[in-house]
């Protein structure tokens, strides 16, 4: 397929749209095929009983995400997948407004690369299909994008942009650095400090309402979450290892490490600096300029929180917010260059490249039944129905031990849609004192019917003498026992 094929392809919108249905196939999929993490129980548990005392003030609410799931398990029911429905219909929004921007690349091979590169992100996808804020928070960010990167008459979109951005922090609150980026960016490079002058001013400050009313609201709760010690999410090594390091570590795992990741980290800022720095002469078009300072306002302002507020950097999940737009920011980058041999060599090796790696990965490294971050504590409805079809009495006439990161499962799901306990008895044990713990069960045994455990020879490299149990199940996905007790 030549190049005005190609062009003609993704202007018709056909191919875009080929290209991303297996994503969304595969997060359809995954609706269904996961099992509730810890923080989806969380949610649901305060959507379900309403807790709106613990909506305010705790850090692991994401408001719209908590909304939606109340509306989908009042509507649609309690099932697993019913309350994920809104990420999936996220990745509808942020596929059609992605592949609205990568339109828009000149270079129709980085077009394809570009809608490549970020749509088929493994780590990003994970959100998609979970019931958390960071799906619909990416979608709307992205909508946001598209208005601030291609609208040709940006003041009339302005409020629609504040609107957007607000949504996509009501979705997840790191979007608030994106939010005060582009209030900056307006500030230093669409009005270029011009709001000294009393017309201008008040051009400026018209739309700002919505963001100010929203801001008292936020910065009210982030006051309530730091007063009482949940403000804990992020890290203090550095924005090129823990923001951009730490979401390259977990989008290619195993084949990028932590020194390589953190370096690939300088080098994309690096490129973005160089972006601003290069004439417009040798561009085609020069929209990824406005999106590469965007993106360096944010970096700075990281780096102003964390040296003046000892704020810490945000790292994987928390960091979708930059890093997604980051790897658009390339695309578009390379894709606007006016230059021959970028244009006719360069783009289509680098789109074969991202085919193969991207597919690669999906389809041999990728573990469709878990997720990155919460893969130890997916085997919980697998564990019950196991024990159902081996016991032929009541669970509830049963006791259960299990590993601490299946507690928020167990509560705040299983139990809270059963009414009742499941188990007659449960208890948990840390992850790191299990030598210890298992010890004091041998003394005597019959304390619980089942186990359910991670395989510590494995996730640890510690032996655990499971002497008075059986193995009933070995889940190879979570690395996880399920022991009985030997009769």
């Amino acid at each position: 397929m030549n190049s005005t094929k190609i062009q003609s392809a993704i202007a018709k919108n056909w191919l875009p749209g080929l290209l991303i249905l297996p994503a969304f196939c595969w997060i359809i999929y995954r609706l269904y095929a996961v099992d509730i993490t810890h923080d989806e129980a969380w949610s649901f548990h305060m959507a379900y009983k309403q807790l709106y005392s613990n909506m305010i003030g705790t850090a692991n609410n994401h408001w719209l995400n908590t909304i939606f799931i109340f509306f989908e398990s009042k509507i649609l029911g309690t099932e697993i997948w019913k309350i994920r429905l809104h990420s999936a219909g996220a990745f509808i929004l942020f596929s059609v407004y992605l592949v609205k921007i990568c339109q828009r690349i000149p270079n129709k091979f980085m077009s394809l690369a570009t809608i490549l590169l970020v749509a088929y992100n493994t780590y990003t996808l994970d959100f998609f299909s979970l019931a958390r804020g960071y799906g619909m928070g990416l979608a709307f960010g992205m909508t946001a994008l598209y208005y601030i990167l291609y609208t040709e008459k940006i003041h009339r979109n302005r409020l629609l942009i504040y609107i957007l951005l607000c949504f996509s922090a009501t979705a997840v609150y790191t979007q608030l650095y994106l939010l005060f980026a582009y209030g900056l960016y307006e500030l230093f490079f669409v009005f270029r400090f011009k709001i000294f002058y009393r017309k201008k001013f008040i051009e400026y400050i018209k739309p700002l309402w919505l963001p100010f009313i929203f801001l008292a609201g936020a910065a009210y709760n982030i006051w309530y979450i730091k007063k009482s010690g949940d403000l804990n999410e992020g890290q203090t090594n550095g924005f090129f290892e823990d923001t951009i390091g730490v979401f390259l570590q977990r989008s290619y795992e195993p084949f990028l490490s932590n020194s390589i990741a953190t370096l690939i980290g300088i080098f994309l800022i690096l490129a973005l600096v160089l972006c601003i720095a290069i004439p417009k002469k040798h561009f085609q078009t020069s929209i990824s300029k406005t999106l590469c300072k965007l993106l360096l306002i944010a970096f700075l302002l990281h780096e102003f929180f964390f040296f003046a507020l000892a704020v810490p950097y945000p790292f994987g999940r928390t960091a979708l917010y930059f890093t997604v737009p980051l790897l658009l920011a390339v695309g578009i980058f390379i894709g606007e260059l006016n230059i021959v041999f970028i244009k006719k060599y360069i783009s289509p090796m680098l789109l074969i490249v991202i085919i193969f790696c991207q597919g690669y990965y999906i389809l041999k490294i990728k573990n469709i039944h878990t997720t990155y971050e919460w893969w130890m504590g997916q085997d919980v409805s697998e564990a019950l129905e196991k024990i159902k079809l081996t016991e032929q009495r009541d669970l509830a006439d049963l006791s259960l031990l299990y590993y601490e990161g299946h507690n928020g499962v167990f509560q705040n799901y299983y139990n809270l849609l059963n009414g009742d306990p499941i188990f007659k008895r449960v208890n948990r044990i840390h992850l790191f004192h299990v030598p210890d713990d298992f010890a004091a069960i041998e003394e005597n045994p019959n304390q619980f019917d089942y186990i359910l455990i991670p395989d510590y020879d494995s996730v640890l490299n510690k032996t655990v003498d499971f002497m008075s149990y059986d193995s009933v199940a070995y889940y190879a996905n979570m690395k996880t026992w399920l022991l009985k007790k030997t009769n």
